[in-house]
């Protein structure tokens, strides 16, 4: 969870339903055995950023970027060149990003970039 300014919130797929994550300069902290990551920006103009980095991750993604301050929220979604099972498909009008088998779903954000 963020602060009510602006952050940086990373999340990095590790191996099978087991991510990582940290908020700004703070310590990771890994869940394993996951099948849901929820993470709250809470107030400011927050950056998440989401690294799928396995394949067959089958982890679903939420992000509620709260809300934003001057140029709002931004959420960056990469993953590993090559790797047909981890290319982002972004569905604007369901606020989805699917990252098969994985899924994100955002809420009250301004803008999504993609790339492998």
């Amino acid at each position: 969870m963020g602060t009510h300014g602006d952050d940086d919130i990373t999340a990095q797929g590790v191996a099978a339903n087991s991510v990582d994550v940290w908020v700004n300069d703070g310590p990771r902290v890994r869940y394993v055995g996951v099948a849901t990551v929820n993470l709250q920006g809470k107030n400011g103009d927050d950056d998440f950023d989401i690294d799928i980095e396995v394949s067959a991750l089958g982890v679903t993604f939420g992000i509620d970027g709260g809300s934003p301050a001057v140029s709002g929220d931004i959420v960056t979604v990469t993953g590993v060149s090559g790797l047909t099972n981890d290319n982002a498909l972004w569905v604007p009008t369901a606020n989805t990003l699917m990252t098969a088998p994985s899924l994100l779903v955002v809420k009250r954000s301004t803008s999504l970039v993609s790339s492998v």
